[in-house]
């Protein structure tokens, strides 16, 4: 078997501990406002895209919670 493939392997079995993905959490809201800060138009835009965007980005996480349930 190849090293890349060995490589990809070892990583798609990698299990983060919670603090892990809360801290990657925190690395998005971080990102985010510093786009905020350097793009400012992207803060003229009305609540409900935000909410949009947000129910959009949670789709995914909640479907694997509750099918893993």
């Amino acid at each position: 078997m190849s090293k890349e493939g060995n490589f990809i392997q070892r990583a798609m079995a990698v299990q983060f501990p919670l603090i892990d993905l809360r801290l990657n959490g925190l690395v998005g809201f971080a990102f985010a406002l510093a786009v905020a800060k350097l793009w400012e138009p992207v803060l003229a835009l009305d609540w409900h895209w935000y909410a949009l965007i947000a129910v959009v980005a949670a789709i995914k996480p909640l479907v694997t919670f509750f099918r893993s349930v």
